[in-house]
Formats: C-alpha cells, sequence, structure tokens
C-alpha cells in the first residue's frame, strides 16, 4: 500500500522536471526578444539560431518528460525503477550538456570531465538523468554571473561518482543535515532565488531507490558540492520507502 507521500511524489516529479526547461525556454526568448529591440537579430543571426537551437532542445525534452509521465499511468510503475544496463558516463554527458548554450547565455562556465570514456553499471536512465538535471538546476540557481559548474564522473570499479561542483553561494553548515527533506527549501536564506525546494528531495530519494549514497560539501561563498555514489551492480528497490 503506497502512502501519501508516494502518490504525490511522480506528480511532484514532473512538475519540477517541468520547470528546468521552461525556464530554458523563457530565457531564450527574453534574448530573442532583446535583440528583436536592439534591431541586431539580423546582424547577429548566429544568435538566433543557437536560440532556436535550445527552444527545439528543451521542448523536445518537455515532450519526452510528458510522454514518460503519461505511458506511467499506474502510480506505482511510476515508482519502481527499470534497472537495465547502461554507459553511464554517456548518460551524465549528455545530462550536462543539455545545458551548455543555456548557462553560455547567462555567462556561466560549465565544464564536463571524467576518469573513463565508459562505464557500464545497472541503473534507471530515466531517473538518473533526473537527478543530474535536478543537481545541475539547483547549482543555477545559486551561481551567480562568470561562476562555474562543474560535473565530473569517477570509475570506482564497483560503482561510479558522480560530483557536481559549483562557485555558487554556499549552503549554511545548520541547513546541510536538512536540505533532502521535502520542505526544506534552500533559498530560504536567499529569498530573491526562486525554487520551490523538492529537487534535492527527490535526487535523494531516487539514489535510495538505486541503494547508492549522496554526500554534501560545502562552504559560504565559495560553493558546493555533491557527491553521488551509485552501485555498478544494483538490484535497486521496488518501490520508495
Amino acid at each position: 500500500m503506497l502512502n501519501y507521500t508516494e502518490n504525490v511524489l511522480p506528480f511532484m516529479n514532473i512538475a519540477h522536471d517541468i520547470k528546468t526547461p521552461l525556464n530554458i525556454i523563457n530565457s531564450s526568448i527574453q534574448l530573442i526578444e532583446l535583440k528583436l529591440k536592439e534591431g541586431k537579430i539580423i546582424d547577429e543571426e548566429f544568435v538566433l539560431n543557437e536560440q532556436i537551437k535550445i527552444l527545439k532542445n528543451s521542448s523536445t525534452k518537455l515532450i519526452k518528460i510528458i510522454n514518460d509521465f503519461i505511458n506511467n499511468t499506474n502510480i506505482e510503475d511510476f515508482n519502481e525503477i527499470n534497472i537495465e544496463e547502461c554507459n553511464i558516463v554517456n548518460v551524465v554527458e549528455e545530462s550536462t550538456l543539455y545545458f551548455a548554450d543555456y548557462l553560455k547565455n547567462k555567462n556561466i562556465q560549465l565544464i564536463f570531465d571524467t576518469s573513463t570514456e565508459e562505464k557500464i553499471i545497472e541503473c534507471d536512465v530515466d531517473k538518473i538523468e533526473s537527478v543530474i538535471f535536478n543537481l545541475i538546476s539547483n547549482a543555477i540557481k545559486f551561481t551567480p554571473k562568470y561562476g562555474k559548474i562543474q560535473v565530473n564522473v569517477y570509475d570506482k570499479v564497483d560503482f561510479v561518482e558522480i560530483v557536481v561542483r559549483d562557485t555558487g553561494i554556499g549552503i549554511p553548515k545548520d541547513k546541510i543535515d536538512k536540505i533532502f527533506q521535502r520542505s526544506i527549501r534552500l533559498d530560504n536564506y536567499c529569498k530573491e532565488i526562486e525554487g520551490s525546494g523538492i529537487g534535492l528531495y527527490i535526487v535523494k530519494t531516487i539514489v535510495d531507490m538505486h541503494n547508492g549514497d549522496i554526500i554534501v560539501n560545502s562552504d559560504i561563498g565559495k560553493g558546493s558540492e555533491f557527491i553521488i555514489k551509485i552501485p555498478a551492480k544494483n538490484g535497486g528497490k521496488e518501490n520508495i520507502t
């Protein structure tokens, strides 16, 4: 029998996942409007082409999110994980580079690096993509202009380590132990930053479903580091507990 949290989690998840592509689409539209207002849209045709690419990618992502949700008509099915073998390096790299053009527009440097070109693990690809999306989206919210977001993948033989670092505002020490709670918002101490506070809760839930672990290191004014450890061989958990 699913409890209340298990019933509402799929809806919270899709609502949060939709926000990122929508924010990217809105940012691209604003930039196009600015160029039109300045009369530079013809002189800077490459800018328009870049924004069209961003809009297409984000629209495709939205359609995929919605289709995946529609296909999971049973909430019990949605809360289960679909374990399959994959090259986790490709999964993380593609999820990271999705943000490349968007962050370029925001003057935030994005770096992806890996210790190996291939690491085959057993995981739910869609849910791991959601973890990366949520962590990078969170980093974007708290990283100022000219900052840096770095994503690394490390092969640790029996498990894979995925690290997302940023040069943002950091997390207070007394908040770190609470940030994965559903009711906790990191932006409570930074009111100008928008966010529902659900992203890190979703991250922790998915990592737990994979029998993984997550570690957070952070310094105020210097940035944060999220370390995800996922076993290479993973039976997973049938349902959220």
